[in-house]
């Protein structure tokens, strides 16, 4: 098999993969590994599905909450869940994209990182979900409402963290493009 694709080629993929492997390196390291490990034959696309149930959940728990009842923090919460939704929607297209890059000879370096990522996502998706249902009992009950405010500091904290190392994912695929 020749290839066509000149000298100069080799430069740029050996420059894009040491961009894209620092970017996904550092998410990996900013997170840290998932606590819960899943199977090595989950895709990102499996974790990403996964999360994505969950922060829709989380989401269809606050809503039958009843409008009167602390407005303004249901409503916030429920605005956090929808920018979990939307760095996921982006992150999975990042990744298809940069997973596809140069006819998929990245997918067996980046699918690892990626899945690091995701299981972190699917961490944070859970934790919403059980903060949303906890905020959902206290309100509906009148009590704990406090410990509940507070149990959703940590998982929100988490969405950001995440969406900040899904942005590095995203500015990837971007630089990618260039080469």
């Amino acid at each position: 098999m020749t290839n066509n694709l000149g000298p100069s080629s080799g430069i740029r993929r050996w420059a894009a993969g040491v961009a894209l492997a620092s970017g996904a390196a550092a998410a990996v390291i900013g997170t840290g590994a998932a606590a819960t490990a899943r199977a090595d034959d989950t895709s990102f696309a499996d974790l990403l599905g996964e999360a994505t149930t969950n922060f829709t959940d989380a989401n269809q728990v606050l809503g039958e909450v009843p409008t009167s009842d602390l407005p303004n923090l249901v409503l916030n919460q429920v605005q956090d869940d929808d920018t979990g939704l939307t760095y996921l929607t982006t992150l999975g297209d990042a990744e298809d994209s940069i997973s596809s890059y140069d006819n998929g000879e990245f997918a067996s370096l980046v699918t690892p990182l990626f899945t690091d990522l995701d299981q972190n996502w699917l961490q944070a998706s859970e934790a919403i979900l059980n903060a949303n249902t906890a905020l959902d009992s206290a309100i509906t009950s009148g009590v704990g409402l406090n410990a509940a405010e507070l149990g959703l500091i940590a998982p929100d904290l988490q969405v950001l963290a995440d969406g900040f190392f899904s942005g590095i994912v995203d500015q990837s695929t971007y630089l990618l493009s260039t080469f």
